[in-house]
């Protein structure tokens, strides 16, 4: 912001969409929270548990400064609960069963698999592990979490359809065969409360290296000893990859397919 006036009309419509969006961002720092109450009831009906929420906004606080799309509508017309306390009895009126298909959940764009990253603690059932990812960057950092998705383009783990990312029969198989441990971030959640351990000398640097390496060499371990079943006859796809040591770089290039690993001589 400056003190000199915008000329808005010298922009075109859509330029003037995005300066729109910019300013509105700015005013929202200087409005206040949110504020909904909300509740949530579960009803034991004929040995079936039934769950139910609703919201009432208090006040508006920087929600004034968006337009009522169709979503915040239908929050703002939902139909508020009676006050209910625990235990009471009440008469279910009707109950009706509807058959519907679940949806499968859409594809991650490039825009949507970033704000995923980010906001990974929206994924997340624990309350403690997801106050964690809140408090933190999420999945990566600002400056590494580009790169790392450009690697599974790169590895052919993914690929692009359209503003689709799918991903690759081996990185369906990457992801099958790995342990649960790697595929949550949980472990992201477990390291950054360590770190803050560490940042309040509550723990040192060798008493979070030292089970990381162990974790680490237990996989490895693992994954030496057979190929997942998941990987087996999967062709391996794009490029290889360095690995340094001692003053020199060895350079492994995927080709073929993964099969079960001989025994060691």
């Amino acid at each position: 912001p400056t003190q000199k006036a915008m000329d808005v009309s010298r922009l075109n419509k859509s330029e003037q969409q995005i300066y729109g969006h910019i300013a509105r961002q700015y005013l929202m720092q200087f409005y206040g929270s949110y504020e909904y109450s909300q509740t949530k009831v579960e009803a034991n009906i004929q040995g079936g548990l039934f769950k139910t929420s609703a919201r009432t906004p208090l006040k508006p606080g920087w929600k004034v400064l968006y337009k009522q799309d169709k979503k915040n509508k239908q929050d703002a017309q939902s139909v508020s609960l009676p006050i209910i306390h625990e235990g009471e009895t009440w008469h279910c009126q009707q109950a009706n069963i509807i058959d519907k298909k679940t949806t499968a959940p859409e594809h991650f764009s490039d825009a949507t698999l970033l704000a995923a990253m980010t906001g990974i603690s929206r994924y997340v059932q624990d309350k403690d592990i997801r106050k964690t990812l809140k408090e933190t960057d999420g999945l990566g950092t600002e400056a590494t979490r580009a790169g790392i998705i450009e690697l599974l383009f790169k590895r052919k783990f993914l690929i692009r359809q359209g503003k689709k990312i799918l991903a690759t029969q081996v990185g369906t198989a990457l992801i099958n065969s790995l342990p649960v441990s790697a595929t949550t971030p949980d472990m992201t959640a477990l390291w950054e409360q360590q770190l803050n351990a560490i940042s309040v000398k509550e723990l040192n640097y060798q008493g979070f290296m030292s089970p990381m390496n162990e974790h680490l060499q237990a996989l490895i371990f693992q994954a030496k000893q057979h190929i997942p079943s998941a990987l087996q006859g999967v062709k391996a796809q794009g490029t290889g990859f360095k690995t340094k040591g001692k003053g020199k770089s060895k350079f492994y290039k995927n080709k073929g397919k993964a099969s079960k690993p001989k025994a060691a001589s």
